[in-house]
């Protein structure tokens, strides 16, 4: 199975009926909201991320030979 295959499968297997009807129902209620609502918690973990597992990924580089 190819890399973009999988990746393609693990985002959307975390899809759900409940999360289509969920979001537009508060998107329906209170407008814009629902965005920040979703973007804010994602933007904190890939900042997180990028800063605490990037460099560790950049050591194990360095130190495979």
């Amino acid at each position: 199975m190819p890399w973009w295959l999988s990746g393609v499968s693990h985002h959307m297997s975390g899809y759900s009926a409940a999360v289509f009807v969920a979001y537009a129902a508060v998107a329906y209620n209170v407008g814009i909201t629902i965005y920040f609502w979703w973007a804010f918690p994602i933007s904190i973990a890939v900042l997180l991320g990028a800063a605490i597992f990037a460099p560790l990924g950049t050591f194990a580089h360095s130190h495979e030979h």
